[in-house]
């Protein structure tokens, strides 16, 4: 083993040579024992003595920023002292191939010593992140854009009185409609969204990357219909006004519309995804918000992610409609 006091020393000195600012790293005064264990279960009794040790000091409140391949839960289970602590999953993983070398000791010495120098930029990059989405820093999970979008997503459709058609799998619950709807497996082909003429051109060649192509078509989405020469008035969504619950249960306006006419029941919902997109941009115009910044870089992985808790492929085949047509007409600008 390496000498662990030295190398701490170290690497706290090539952080702060690095830009880190001091206020964001540890104390530089640590001591180090180091003892060998071939039983995973005497670690955890090393860590619950240590832990009972500390909350009979009685040091005030006290949080457990644990990195670790087991949930928490888990953690619970084999160590039951962590669980009188609140516990903030930190999610940073190493390569798998770390420890294939002769001395992974030396190597995984010197991993652990930068994990808990990153420690408190970590934890002060996930408390700004809560803040915005306004959740407990212990429940931020490894995903935390595709979270947040389901998060926002779901308090804008319980605000107008939606159903939420939250699931595990890769299919909304539409209380048992979608195990008949083959459709829901359908993908969309986007290569649309890549046009190349190749070719030898005397005057000038041209390569375009674009990018925001969803955040644009879902902002402009109104506009689309009208560019084509169709007004809004007779768009797919138009005459969808707001439906409450208590009209559907009635039987209201929404009866009336037949089971297979996908975009118009997916209107209400589209409209209330362009409110959102609407509120991440305008934070970000205004004032800066790099959280929902990410938010809206990762807007289509979130549509077309079956692991986001609010995956609806309606809605991810009617942005891609719609993304076509703006693409099309971003063609026709060029031409």
């Amino acid at each position: 083993m390496p000498n662990m006091q030295q190398l701490y020393v170290n690497e706290r000195r090539a952080k702060i040579l690095r830009g880190t600012d001091v206020e964001l790293l540890p104390e530089d005064e640590y001591s180090f024992e180091v003892k060998v264990d071939t039983d995973v279960r005497s670690v955890h009794r090393a860590l619950q003595r240590h832990l009972s040790v500390y909350r009979n000091e009685k040091r005030g409140p006290t949080m457990l920023a644990v990195q670790s391949p087991l949930a928490p839960s888990e953690l619970s289970a084999v160590m039951p002292g962590a669980a009188e602590f609140p516990m903030v999953p930190v999610h940073a993983r190493d390569s798998d191939n770390l420890y294939r070398v002769m001395e992974w000791q030396k190597v995984g010495a010197k991993a652990m010593v930068r994990h808990y120098l990153n420690v408190e930029t970590i934890l002060t990059t996930m408390l700004e992140q809560c803040r915005y989405f306004h959740v407990p820093i212990g429940n931020l999970p490894q995903d935390a854009v595709l979270f947040g979008a389901d998060l926002f997503y779901a308090r804008h459709l319980q605000k107008h009185s939606f159903l939420l058609w939250c699931s595990q799998s890769d299919r909304p619950d539409l209380g048992g409609k979608e195990a008949d709807d083959n459709r829901l497996l359908a993908e969309n082909d986007t290569s649309f969204a890549e046009v190349s003429n190749p070719g030898g051109y005397c005057s000038v060649c041209v390569e375009l990357d674009i990018g925001g192509l969803a955040v644009s078509t879902v902002i402009q989405s109104q506009n689309l219909t009208e560019l084509e020469g169709v007004s809004s008035n007779v768009a797919f969504d138009a005459g969808m006004a707001h439906i409450s619950l208590d009209e559907m249960v009635s039987g209201g306006q929404s009866s009336s519309l037949a089971s297979y006419d996908e975009m118009a029941l997916s209107a209400s919902a589209f409209r209330l995804l362009r409110s959102m997109v609407s509120g991440w941009l305008r934070d970000v115009s205004v004032y800066g918000n790099v959280f929902a910044d990410f938010q809206l870089t990762q807007l289509f992985r979130w549509l077309k992610s079956p692991r986001a808790l609010m995956y609806e492929p309606a809605l991810k085949r009617i942005l891609s409609n719609l993304m076509q047509k703006m693409f099309m007409q971003l063609l026709a600008e060029f031409e």
